[in-house]
């Protein structure tokens, strides 16, 4: 390590994962653990492989404690404390040059880290490491991201009924999509750990391939430029082009420049600042807002997006404006009085049951313009198959027993 931690970060007492979780994260894990016996065989895989995991950890890592390596061990410790991990995992260093992090485990969950990272990163690089690590044990990835491991090895590939999951059409896309989705989560983690948004840029630049060359020439700022760039884009599509599925089957990480998008709106909307700004017992009411469903959280979070870029196009105004404004509105049911978007007078999600598989939504606006009172439509670009609805909106169809129905998103 080429120098010690910059800062200490804040304490963040009364942290709870729920509130770094990403939406997706959940929805998914939630559908995965509905799957039709899969709970069932990836602990079967896991109980097979467990002794065989842990033997190869222990004969070929090395573990980190406060007298093996205090130093990296004091890295980490800060990590525990800052994110309020009392139970820490054991933490192990492998002979690796290459730059790589992974959480695992069976019974016990274990985080290791290459001797290159270790070599070549600094503590405040290191300190971000190691709180994306911490949020995969802290959001109980642990057992899908092993079993993931050992299908990528074709170690699992024989047992019974490991094939004929993993021919299902659903299944394995879904697998993989959730496991993209949890490094958002864990992206946040890291954040929350080190506290600097540069540090979080730098470490993403580092493991998209940048030469060892240059990493003391490295600025944040280019990648900041980069990902606006993309944005620009697919501003009119990104919602779409988050749920793609296709052009990244198979891959369990985000592309480098989503996941700096994902972790810049995290932050533009507020949430990072409430959580480290924050106190305990706001951090517990904070928790509270995402306790509900996680498909309904999810929902709340595209829609924040969707009108957010709807807005920023319309009224022509920065996203750092913009999805504050539009995040209140929607999670703390805010008003758009005496703010830049205060002409608009009423948001509505109108959600329509086309047949017996598609479910298709529409964003109605309202907007004072001179005024008068003009009515704008706006696809909502969320899947439109009946089964990935969230289950409040398919109660809602049941309940009404109609085709059509009206979600207020805010009125004046």
């Amino acid at each position: 390590m080429t120098s010690p931690v910059l800062h200490q970060p804040v304490h963040l007492d009364g942290l709870r994962p729920i509130t770094f979780q990403h939406p997706s994260d959940r929805a998914i894990l939630s559908k995965l653990e509905a799957f039709p016996i899969l709970p069932d065989i990836v602990g079967k895989a896991l109980d097979v492989y467990k002794e065989q995991l842990e033997i190869a950890l222990i004969s070929s890592s090395f573990h980190v404690t406060e007298k093996s390596l205090p130093k990296i061990y004091e890295v980490y410790r800060l990590a525990c404390n800052t994110l309020c991990v009392n139970n820490p995992p054991p933490l192990y260093l492998t002979h690796n040059p290459a730059y790589d992090a992974y959480t695992m485990g069976v019974d016990q969950a274990f985080i290791v880290v290459s001797s290159g990272m270790a070599d070549d990163f600094n503590d405040d690089e290191l300190l971000y490491i190691l709180g994306h690590e911490l949020g995969h044990f802290l959001c109980k990835h642990i057992k899908y991201k092993t079993f993931l491991f050992l299908l990528a090895g074709n170690t699992v590939t024989s047992l019974p009924g490991i094939a004929k999951i993993m021919a299902n059409v659903t299944f394995a896309p879904l697998l993989y999509l959730w496991s993209r989705r949890s490094e958002f989560s864990c992206d946040r983690a890291g954040l929350l750990a080190c506290q600097s948004l540069e540090t979080a840029h730098r470490v993403n630049l580092r493991l998209s391939g940048c030469s060892k060359r240059i990493f003391d020439q490295l600025s944040p700022n280019a990648l900041l430029d980069q990902t606006n760039e993309f944005r620009k884009r697919v501003s009119k599509n990104w919602i779409s082009h988050f749920f793609a599925t296709a052009n990244q089957l198979y891959s369990t990480h985000p592309r480098t420049i989503e996941r700096s998008v994902e972790l810049q709106d995290w932050i533009t909307e507020g949430w990072y600042d409430e959580i480290v700004k924050g106190t305990p017992q706001s951090r517990t009411k904070l928790a509270e807002i995402f306790s509900g469903d996680p498909q309904t959280i999810e929902l709340t979070l595209i829609l924040t997006r969707s009108i957010s870029t709807i807005c920023v196009q319309e009224f022509q105004l920065p996203q750092e404006t913009v999805m504050p404004i539009i995040r209140k509105i929607l999670y703390e049911q805010g008003t758009l009085k005496e703010t830049p978007l205060e002409k608009i007078l009423r948001i509505e999600l109108v959600i329509e049951k086309i047949n017996s598989n598609t479910v298709h939504y529409t964003l109605v606006f309202l907007i004072n313009k001179q005024g008068t009172a003009v009515r704008q439509k706006f696809n909502f670009p969320m899947p439109e198959n009946w089964d990935d609805a969230p289950s409040s909106v398919r109660n809602e169809f049941v309940k009404k027993n109609e085709n059509t129905f009206v979600q207020l998103l805010y009125s004046v």
